[in-house]
């Protein structure tokens, strides 16, 4: 089992790298546009559980793109739900 949670990592990683190159090919070429966030890292930055990002992602309340299964979120779409909310 711990064979494929490192199997599902490594692709994770890939499937990151190529949406990065994705969105640098598009014209998103800002660094806050390239920045991906996990549901964790911005939970930590918000203050909140990892489940409350992952119900904003579900819910179409914060830009997100689901790779492998897990969201990844921009610095730019995390700063706009911030300013959204405020």
């Amino acid at each position: 089992m711990n064979m494929n949670i490192s199997l599902e990592m490594q692709i994770a990683s890939i499937v990151e790298e190529v949406l990065i190159r994705y969105m640098t090919s598009i014209g998103s070429s800002k660094n806050e546009d390239l920045e991906l966030f996990t549901t964790k890292e911005a939970a930590g930055i918000l203050k909140v559980d990892p489940q409350v990002v992952r119900r904003l992602c579900r819910d179409q309340l914060i830009g997100c793109n689901k790779v492998c299964g897990s969201y990844r979120i921009s610095k730019k779409d995390l700063t706009s739900y911030v300013n959204r909310s405020r």
